[in-house]
């Protein structure tokens, strides 16, 4: 009975942790200027096997609905964040740079605005 109570936890982590293209790492350069150009860099856990140089990508973020309570899971959605544009595809990192942030006029509110470690990518649609 453990077994298989083992064997099913580790089954639906899987599928719930499964290797979806998402941000790893957030990287920005230091101005030394007002004037110099501001980058941040995304570096994503999929590479050429997934994305090419030049594509754009939209950053979402995964969040629990929940009732007023806490207590109920109502389900889950996914929310765009932003835009990126990939810079640089390696064998199995990709590294793509901040086009532009999502107006949140008609979009659901975040608690952390801006593109965040954990975020997933997909092609723009």
């Amino acid at each position: 009975m453990k077994f298989l109570f083992a064997t099913l936890l580790f089954l639906s982590a899987s599928t719930v942790f499964a290797d979806e293209p998402r941000v790893i790492d957030v990287r920005r350069n230091i101005t030394l200027s007002d004037s110099d150009k501001i980058y941040k860099d995304f570096y994503i856990n999929a590479g050429s096997d997934h994305f090419k140089k030049g594509q754009t990508l939209t950053a979402s973020r995964k969040l629990n609905v929940r009732d007023s309570s806490g207590s109920t899971n109502i389900g889950e959605i996914s929310v765009p964040i932003g835009e990126l544009k990939i810079i640089a595809v390696y064998d199995k990192v990709t590294v793509a740079r901040l086009v532009k942030l999502l107006d949140r006029e008609e979009l659901p509110m975040i608690e952390q605005s801006g593109v965040m470690t954990g975020d997933l990518v997909d092609l723009k649609k």
